[in-house]
């Protein structure tokens, strides 16, 4: 028996040494993707094995869901600490007045920049923080009492938004307790109306990111004691900021584009099947759009775009449609009130919310009104510290975790000249899974060829939204996943192979956007050896100017997160594998490393300078560059690539 044992240990192993590599041109776009409102959400199963205590409540009213917010801003957060550095609620550090509401300031600028980006990826249109920020000094406002006089009506005609966030950081602490220790984040968001001052949404939580190690021999328990004090590292800190705001975003119900809805279609008369007496001529339907679709549409083609298809007879559009963009008025002001009935509340395909039992959502409102009444005075706009490397994982950290592999980065001369203005981060490819959920690169599920699109679609827009939230933060001008999404479908592309037809310049007429961001999927999978549990992604970004068509920038890497457990006798073996089992073999550490993959390669993203550029140099000629397909791009050659003929990658 000890030998087939062996083998298949042996095999286990082996089978988990590399990726399986599948051609992206029959990828499927546009499906439907998988636990989309719960991927990452912790559940009470991860809090006992976490040993977290804390939770996390979303409430939304019910004026969410008759003035539902299309763009929000999220204001200014405010730290209720007094900016000193507490280890077990004792303050380790007397900083002077300036350094602390400079830390204050930092702390709550880290949890809002996650609230920002997390709203980047979901169908919301939230402001830039830097143009919030701009105009917020324009109008004198420099301190928490300064926003706070000011009325939720004002600031949304000043930065005309929908909707305010406020939030309050209250707690940002750490721990060390021998064989525990870690990070402890609190906040309170709270989400205004901007039309009537009124509270759309509230949420309060708490998360923490513990290391915990239990043993009984007296020699164990020093050396976990010591061990554990390396969890106290910033990027443990990071992670316990990015679990509390993605689970505060996501208890933000979900608000689908207006042209999805099937009454709202109806009212409008927008529905794609809605008969009618004569169907549209070819003629017609390329004269509806400014630009020419990609494919050549059927006359009975049910599925054709909204912004390319014509107005049939009987049809009314309204009259203030905004091209391209999801939101508009359901109707004239005429017949507004015949309308009003054909909107549910259950049209609004509402993500489930974490409510009091035999509470009413409508009437339970956030006290105090405003966030802000019960926190202290705090400064604005103060430098904030770490700011580039908060999260960037060092030498030491990749040690530690085992996860030595750094993200490989080549960027083009011509990067500061055109790296500005609007980006559109196209649908990503799934070259790893194969369209399978693999462990040691075997398929633990058998699945039919749909479900395996589905999850190819799955993987590949989990690491493009998750890229999105990022590179939001870092002030790029992110387009709408949804957005772009819709205008694509729209020129009939539904294939991975007829996205890859298209020239960037096209796209870029299409979407508006001076920049495109191609990605692909290389690794994603999960590894158990009983001793060693991890989970594995890995993704290559391409950055694209739309102006040129010249390939600006290209990273790629690899993020494990794992845990190892050494074990010599065979019962700290069983109890050893038991537990990298449970501790790691779970979709939120999955979650953890998609999110670490992506702010690592962001991070390395050079700095954007928001100056307006001259037109002049739009039309300066540049050398040609390589033409090497971002699908046949290799890490190991990256080295090697020549950006220039002739000439060395600099």
């Amino acid at each position: 028996m000890r030998h087939p044992a062996c083998l298949f240990f042996i095999l286990f192993l082996g089978f988990g040494c590399s990726g399986i590599r599948t051609s992206p041109e029959d990828q499927k776009l546009f499906l439907k993707e998988q636990a989309v409102l719960h991927h990452g959400k912790k559940t009470l199963y991860d809090h006992v094995v976490d040993l977290d205590p804390g939770k996390i409540q979303g409430t939304a009213s019910s004026l969410f869901y008759e003035l539902p917010p299309r763009t929000i801003a999220v204001l200014p957060f405010v730290d209720q600490d007094k900016g000193d550095y507490y280890l077990n609620k004792i303050p380790l550090s007397q900083r002077d007045p300036l350094s602390r509401e400079k830390y204050r300031w930092t702390r709550a600028q880290r949890v809002r920049k996650l609230i920002y980006g997390n709203l980047a990826q979901r169908e919301y249109y939230p402001l830039r923080l830097d143009k919030i920020d701009e105009v917020l000094k324009q109008h004198g406002i420099k301190t928490s009492e300064d926003l706070l006089k000011i009325s939720p009506q004002v600031l949304g005609s000043w930065l005309n938004a929908d909707a305010l966030i406020y939030g309050v950081v209250k707690n940002y602490e750490s721990y060390y307790g021998g064989v525990i220790c870690g990070y402890s984040i609190a906040a309170d968001v709270q989400m205004l109306s901007t039309k009537n001052g009124e509270q759309l949404f509230y949420s309060s939580g708490s998360r923490n990111q513990l290391g915990f190690d239990f043993v009984l021999n007296p020699t164990d328990l020093l050396i976990n004691s010591a061990t554990n004090a390396t969890y106290l590292r910033d990027v443990v800190l990071r992670r316990a900021e990015e679990d509390i705001a993605r689970e505060i975003v996501l208890r933000i119900p979900t608000r689908r584009p207006l042209p999805y809805f099937p009454q709202a279609e109806k009212s409008l008369g927008l529905s794609p099947h809605v008969s009618s007496k004569k169907p549209p001529s070819k003629e017609n339907t390329r004269t509806s759009s400014p630009i020419p679709s990609y494919r050549q549409w059927d006359d009975d083609k049910e599925n054709r775009g909204f912004f390319l298809s014509a107005q049939q007879p009987g049809q009314k559009l309204p009259s203030n449609l905004e091209h391209p963009r999801f939101s508009f008025q359901l109707s004239n002001k005429n017949n507004q009130a015949e309308k009003k009935g054909e909107i549910r509340k259950a049209d609004f395909a509402l993500a489930p919310i974490e409510e009091p039992k035999g509470k009413s959502v409508g009437k339970q409102k956030a006290m105090p009104s405003n966030l802000l009444c019960a926190a202290s005075s705090q400064r604005f706009f103060l430098p904030e510290i770490g700011e580039k490397i908060h999260g960037k994982k060092s030498l030491y950290d990749r040690l530690i975790e085992m996860d030595i592999q750094k993200p490989d980065i080549v960027v083009h001369p011509d990067y500061p000249r055109e790296a500005g203005g609007k980006i559109a981060i196209l649908p990503f490819s799934d070259q790893a899974t194969g369209g399978n959920f693999l462990v040691n690169r075997i398929p633990l599920f058998p699945k039919t060829k749909s479900q395996k699109e589905n999850w190819r679609w799955t993987v590949s827009n989990r690491l493009r939204r998750t890229i999105a939230s990022y590179l939001a933060q870092k002030d790029f001008e992110v387009l709408n996943l949804g957005e772009i999404d819709t205008l694509l479908k729209a020129h009939g592309l539904t294939t991975m192979q007829d996205l890859l037809r298209i020239s960037p310049k096209i796209l870029g007429k299409w979407l508006s956007a001076d920049l495109l961001l191609y990605g692909e999927v290389t690794q994603y999978e999960g590894f158990y050896s009983v001793v060693w549990a991890a989970w594995r992604v890995g993704a290559r970004l391409n950055l694209v100017s739309a102006r040129s068509g010249t390939r600006l920038l290209t990273t790629s890497g690899t993020r494990t997160s794992n845990r190892f457990i050494p074990a010599i006798t065979p019962v700290d073996v069983a109890i050893a594998g038991i537990t990298t089992m449970t501790t790691m073999m779970r979709d939120y550490k999955l979650r953890q490393a998609e999110e670490e993959l992506s702010r690592e390669l962001v991070l390395r993203f050079p700095a954007l300078k928001h100056s307006p550029q001259n037109s002049e140099n739009h039309d300066l000629p540049s050398s040609p560059m390589d033409r090497v397909s971002f699908l046949e791009w290799s890490s190991k050659k990256q080295r090697a690539f020549c950006f220039f003929k002739n000439e060395k990658v600099i």
